[in-house]
């Protein structure tokens, strides 16, 4: 959302994590400030945007039902895929991307080929 509330976006991701394949992070999905930032109580949070160190903070995120049923089907889908070899489970996706404004799902991997500083996998290219 903006900060006239109005919804400028629409996008979920199911990221399928495990050994061998790329953390959270190395999809750069991980961003450490808005994790420090949303381990501050709120007193702390109000006091930083106050000084102008947050920004976007108190800006409310909505969940939309459809959509959020739509990626968790897709996560089950994958799990399941893993768990029972069912349909091509040797190659599943590293992430599946749904855009929901233009109605496309995109399964992808990562193609950079640097370390993460997270988990210390070596990215192939």
């Amino acid at each position: 959302m903006d900060l006239s509330g109005r919804v400028v976006g629409a996008a979920g991701r199911v990221v399928i994590v495990g050994p061998g394949r790329p953390c959270l992070a190395c999809w750069g999905h991980i961003d450490p400030d808005a994790l420090r930032i949303e381990s501050l109580s709120a007193e702390e949070r109000a006091a930083l945007a106050e000084e102008g160190y947050v920004a976007g903070a108190e800006i409310p995120q909505p969940s939309v039902m459809p959509f959020n049923t739509m990626v968790a089907g897709a996560a089950v889908i994958e799990l399941l895929r893993l768990v029972t070899a069912f349909a091509g489970a040797d190659e599943p996706p590293q992430r599946l991307a749904f855009q929901f404004a233009e109605g496309t799902v995109r399964r992808n991997g990562l193609a950079d080929s640097s370390e993460c500083q997270t988990c210390g996998r070596r990215r192939a290219a």
